[in-house]
């Protein structure tokens, strides 16, 4: 199995409850607001322009393409409000950080993989920010055979901004025998 950008429940749930986690997810309270939809729509989207080019992206990487890619995808409302119902749903502010809200979701992203896994995050993540120390234990607690790797000069969107650097750990993890 292959992961980016987002660590496991464990990991991510300690981080969200955090000062910096808290400040650099502000998107997901923002999300829970009745006037996102109308926000997000805006001036063709320029609110997830802003935010792909400033926080999810490291800073000297063009996200202009990708914003293209997510306008077209989310440009009819039903599409946008479905996206936006994903973190309403799983991080209503009722609920998010709770014990009911963490046993929920232990429950619905499941125990850590038992098969070997490849982690890669990026160094330049500002929305999840990870150090080495962060890092080696998310592999501590992945089982025998995984791996877990920084992609340099990469932001949130570890794919998108380095294609060539993500496949090539991808193929190489995938091509080991484990």
């Amino acid at each position: 199995m292959v992961v980016s950008d987002v660590p496991p429940l464990a990991f991510f749930g300690e981080y969200a409850s955090t000062y910096e986690g808290i400040e650099r997810l502000n998107h997901f309270w923002f999300f829970q607001m009745a006037m996102a939809d109308e926000v997000l729509a805006a001036n063709d989207m320029a609110w997830v322009r802003q935010v792909m080019q400033d926080k999810w992206t490291a800073d000297d990487y063009d996200a202009t393409e990708d914003f293209e890619a997510v306008r077209k995808a989310l440009g009819e409302p039903a599409r946008l409000r479905a996206a936006i119902d994903l973190y309403r749903m799983n991080f209503a502010p009722q609920e998010m950080g709770t014990p009911e809200w963490a046993a929920r979701h232990a429950e619905l992203w499941g125990e850590v993989p038992a098969q070997p896994t490849l982690y890669l995050h990026g160094t330049e993540d500002k929305s999840v920010v990870l150090d080495a120390e962060g890092l080696a234990a998310i592999g501590a607690s992945l089982s025998a055979g995984s791996e877990v790797a920084f992609i340099e000069g990469a932001g949130h969107l570890v794919p998108a901004e380095k294609p060539v650097e993500y496949n090539e750990r991808v193929l190489r993890f995938l091509g080991k025998e484990h």
